[in-house]
């Protein structure tokens, strides 16, 4: 089904940056699956499988606790940070990602696409390629505002190749058959 994504709140700039975000998640992933924004409070918002709150991060741990997330998020010192839920076919079934609402300009940008990129099934950061959006090495997290072509690939690559519940083994032949 397609990915629905939804912001409870945010103000016109934060917005902005969840439909640039969204526009390049959907552009990366070039017709593999569909990625639709719904506004709040209509009928396809209602079909939400990913939320995004923006908010101060004192108030998170309080907000995660309301879905039953783990509620032991430090009170400071963090931009953002996505949850996802999978279901018993490994499948992203559905995300909750919080936001700083203190964040402004490329850090906004670069924090919302992030964790929207790592809500689709790419979790992790990493520290071996610079000019990925989930770099971070040490104190540096790279700041990009636009997925690398690496980033693209990866996404294209897991949501045309990879079936739902492929062990590590299956993942190395279909890196081997399709990368």
């Amino acid at each position: 089904r397609p990915v629905v994504i939804m912001a409870e709140n945010g103000t016109p700039a934060q917005m902005e940056a969840l439909e640039q975000a969204v526009a390049e998640v959907r552009l990366a992933l070039n017709g593999a699956h569909p990625v639709l924004l719904a506004t709040n409070g209509t009928e396809l918002a209602k079909t939400a499988s990913v939320h995004v709150k923006f908010a101060a991060q004192k108030e998170w741990n309080a907000e995660t606790g309301k879905l039953g997330l783990p509620s032991n998020l430090p009170d400071k010192g963090m931009d953002g940070v996505h949850f996802v839920r999978w279901n018993g076919r490994m499948e992203v079934e559905a995300g909750f990602i919080l936001i700083s609402d203190k964040l402004t300009g490329d850090l906004l940008r670069h924090t919302m696409l992030e964790e929207l990129y790592q809500s689709f099934g790419i979790r992790n950061d990493s520290g071996f390629f610079p000019d990925s959006i989930v770099y971070e090495s040490g104190g540096d997290t790279g700041g990009l505002t636009q997925l690398s072509e690496r980033d693209k690939k990866l996404l294209r690559f897991v949501y045309q190749h990879v079936p739902p519940g492929t062990r590590p083994d299956g993942l190395a032949r279909l890196i081997d058959a399709h990368w």
